[in-house]
């Protein structure tokens, strides 16, 4: 399962970069996977 773990990091480091600057509302998520949703 080492894909998913890999697949998990592209997609925090994407959002980490990238929400902030393509105008998304950015969450610092600390469970992992992190879905993207802030409650």
């Amino acid at each position: 399962k080492e894909d998913s773990g890999i697949k998990n990091i592209m997609v925090l480091e994407r959002g980490f970069n990238g929400w902030e600057i393509s105008g998304q509302p950015v969450c610092h998520c600390k469970d992992a996977p992190c879905k993207g949703t802030c409650s």
